[in-house]
């Protein structure tokens, strides 16, 4: 990105007018979230580490916040994704979301994985000795596949999947941006707003489930 490019967006972030519900729906996701991963300690399903007692209620909370917290998260980054491409051009959006999703995820599997699958092996009995004996290892095969090397980022992995969504579908979004499909576009979401519509939409996720 060259220096007026960059000037133009920064003038065109400015003019934007921020989207504070949405801000707080980030804020309410990430809490949750926090509180999520604090629960699989203590439920009854299989986890990196487990607590040596479990809890029922921790369980019926990890199932409940499991059935939308995702679908949240990504409704949100199709949000970004929307206001990113009103603000940028196509170069400047893949920029932008590599800077935001591939550099941490990559951070993230150097730094903040290791000591995840240090404990989890220190936990499960697979490895004896501290962390810097342990962080060579870390590098033995694949995580997932008998190894320990983190390749999908384990609580990142979003991050890869996300990026890789937002390349695949970009020339769809700016072919929905089009004023030519605004029409169609108006008539869909009139569609949706009438009662009770808007619950179509989970007939194919229950069909992808059963």
């Amino acid at each position: 990105m060259n220096s007026s490019e960059a000037e133009e967006l920064s003038t065109a972030i400015k003019k934007h007018e921020r989207r504070y519900d949405i801000d707080w729906l980030r804020i309410f996701a990430m809490i949750t979230l926090f509180f999520f991963h604090s629960a699989r300690f203590f439920d009854y399903d299989a986890w990196h580490i487990k607590n040596s007692q479990l809890s029922f209620g921790m369980t019926v909370f990890v199932a409940f916040v499991s059935q939308w917290i995702m679908p949240l998260f990504f409704v949100l980054s199709g949000e970004s994704t929307y206001f990113s491409l009103s603000l940028r051009k196509d170069r400047q959006y893949v920029h932008e979301r590599f800077q935001r999703l591939i550099v941490p995820f990559i951070f993230g599997i150097f730094v903040l994985a290791p000591p995840q699958i240090y404990l989890e092996r220190v936990n499960n009995a697979q490895f004896a000795g501290s962390f810097v004996q342990f962080y060579p290892h870390y590098f033995d095969g694949l995580y997932g596949y008998g190894g320990n090397f983190a390749w999908m980022g384990l609580h990142l992995w979003y991050l890869l999947f996300l990026f890789i969504f937002s390349l695949l579908t970009l020339p769809l979004f700016r072919y929905l941006k089009k004023e030519t499909t605004h029409n169609s576009i108006s008539k869909v979401a009139a569609f949706f707003k009438k009662p009770g519509v808007i619950f179509l939409l989970a007939i194919p996720v229950a069909l992808t489930i059963t």
